[in-house]
């Protein structure tokens, strides 16, 4: 009888469907090479921010854009389609670079590998550091709210045959 009992409490603690729908998030992330490209949008005192990303869950790979200053602190920045006509591109240099010319009179920026991003230095200003965004996939996110009843139910038929075959062995004892 003890085994019987402990077999089923490990059935129900080891985990059920709904939690293996809800235990691990794909992202959605830079690519290793993102081709970053930053533009200053001075009319909008900010900068332009364009790159690669790819899901975890998928190899198809998406250009972004986004504003990084009216961004600041977003979890997943809020994005536009890149306009980059009438913007100036701001360069980047790798931190391999010995010498970068003419700092000092306009903005630049100096790639960051690990995590993905830049330091952004601007006349007259202390260098900022910026990570590319990495945040949850959404479409991962409803995918599991719409599967979520399902595993429901699926947990509830597991707790049923457990406990029916609980039952059973109980009064099979007996």
């Amino acid at each position: 009888m003890r085994s019987f009992l402990l077999l089923g409490l490990a059935l129900l603690s080891s985990g059920c469907v709904t939690e293996a729908l809800w235990k691990e998030s794909n992202f959605c992330e830079p690519t290793r090479n993102p081709n970053l490209r930053l533009f200053n949008a001075a009319a909008r005192q900010d900068v332009l921010v364009q790159y690669d990303e790819m899901r975890d869950s998928s190899d198809r790979i998406r250009p972004r854009a986004y504003y990084l200053f009216e961004n600041q602190g977003a979890r997943k920045p809020k994005f536009v389609k890149p306009a980059t006509a009438a913007l100036v591109e701001i360069p980047i240099f790798s931190h391999t670079n010995t010498h970068i010319p003419g700092t000092n009179q306009y903005p630049y920026a100096l790639l960051v590998t690990n995590p993905v991003g830049f330091a952004l230095v601007r006349p007259g200003q202390p260098a900022t550091n910026h990570d590319l965004p990495v945040y949850p996939d959404q479409m991962e996110w409803t995918y599991r709210v719409l599967l979520t009843p399902l595993a429901v139910a699926a947990d509830i038929t597991i707790i049923g045959a457990v406990a029916a075959v609980l039952s059973g062995a109980l009064n099979y004892i007996h």
